[in-house]
């Protein structure tokens, strides 16, 4: 797997195929992206969350069709679990988890919105490197993935963790 970073963007703008973000189980109304898709979505997230179609169980996935308010035709939410039960090597296990997803849906290019993972207890920029590795060892083929972004802050852990970082990597044999 080749992974290839690119630049920032709001959610809501990205116009590929599809959007990954993540949910903990406390995540009450959902946060972050997939808060402001449930919004614009009119509370499909919400209504799921109520009739405990989705709880946001580590490693569980819920893809949506975003209809025609979002750029993005597709949300996929992948579980994280309880927050403050999260350790680092969970982190790798979600990152493979959502591998696994997007290779059966055969995605190779994706928007990922990881800020919500920010919400646990964990170093910023471990978590990132958790993840990817997870992503990139379950990953067959090349994958695109631009990192999305609402804000500045956001961006700024983002380019810190990315400066020491060659994310074109060739595939594990």
């Amino acid at each position: 797997m080749a992974l290839a970073l690119s630049t920032y963007k709001p959610a809501h703008t990205y116009y590929g195929k599809i959007i990954v973000s993540y949910m903990f189980t406390t995540s009450r109304p959902p946060r972050g992206i997939t808060g402001y898709i449930d919004w614009i979505m009119d509370g499909q997230i919400s209504d799921l969350i109520i009739k405990n179609k989705v709880k946001g169980s580590l490693g569980e996935s819920l893809l949506l069709v975003t209809g025609s308010k979002i750029y993005a035709h597709f949300l996929l939410i992948i579980g994280a679990g309880n927050p403050k039960k999260l350790r680092l090597r969970m982190l790798k296990e979600i990152g493979k988890c959502t591998a696994k997803v997007l290779n059966g849906l055969r995605v190779s290019h994706y928007g990922l919105y990881p800020h919500n993972l920010f919400l646990s207890h964990l170093d910023k920029f471990k978590i990132m490197d958790e993840l990817f590795d997870g992503l990139k060892s379950t990953s067959n083929e090349k994958i695109q993935v631009t990192i999305l972004s609402d804000d500045y802050k956001q961006q700024d852990i983002i380019m810190k963790w990315l400066r020491d970082k060659t994310y074109i990597l060739k595939p594990k044999d």
